[in-house]
């Protein structure tokens, strides 16, 4: 773990203090990807209003549907998701 002491912002009137905070950077996940997946990262990403690292971070917090109450649970926190929208039939 890399510990990185910060620059002193515009406005600081304490120094000292200032100095003595650090902050602790997230570790690193590379993972490789087709163009394609990345096109559609990135488009999903952008109709959340998000970046596609903060996309993919909120993806790897969710919980995993095991039951099928969990399925329901689910299920019941996005009725009405305008986002979750079914295809007309041909």
């Amino acid at each position: 773990m890399r510990v990185v002491v910060g620059v002193m912002p515009i406005g600081v009137v304490d120094k000292a203090a200032f100095m003595t905070y650090k902050c602790i950077t997230m570790p690193v996940l590379t993972v490789r990807i087709s163009e394609a997946e990345k096109a559609d990262l990135t488009k999903r990403a952008r109709k959340s209003g998000m970046t596609a690292g903060a996309l993919v971070r909120q993806l790897m917090k969710a919980q995993p549907i095991q039951t099928a109450e969990d399925l329901l649970i689910e299920m019941e926190s996005r009725m009405g998701d305008p986002s979750l929208r079914s295809r007309e039939g041909k």
